[in-house]
């Protein structure tokens, strides 16, 4: 993959390891979305609206 010049250390860091997997932002965003799910589940649960 092609480097990318980046003089911020934090910066450099997340650059690095995007090319090896996948950009932090779209892990942040499913990460997020799934964290929605399970407690959207949790609330259901403790109403009993699950089978």
């Amino acid at each position: 993959m092609k480097e990318i010049p980046v003089t911020d250390p934090t910066a450099a860091l997340l650059a690095e390891r995007g090319q090896r997997y996948g950009r932090f932002a779209d892990h942040a965003e499913i990460a997020q979305s799934l964290k929605t799910v399970v407690h959207s589940y949790d609330r259901l649960a403790s109403r009993g609206a699950h089978a």
